[in-house]
C-alpha cells in the first residue's frame, strides 16, 4: 500500500513528514534510558550471570 503512495508525486514529502514526530517520542525514552543505564545494566548483568 506504501508503494503506491511512493509513485504519486509529492509523496516523498508526505511520507517523511509522518516521521517528523518519531524523534520527539523517542527523546524521553533516551533520557529515562541515559539517566539509569548503570541500573538497567547491572539488572541485565546479574539476571544473565543468576
Amino acid at each position: 500500500m506504501m508503494v503506491t503512495h511512493l509513485s504519486l508525486p509529492g509523496a516523498f514529502y508526505f511520507i517523511s513528514a509522518m516521521f517528523i514526530p518519531f524523534p520527539i517520542i523517542m527523546l524521553p525514552m533516551i533520557m529515562i534510558y541515559l539517566f539509569a543505564q548503570k541500573w538497567i545494566i547491572n539488572g541485565i548483568t546479574q539476571g544473565a550471570v543468576k
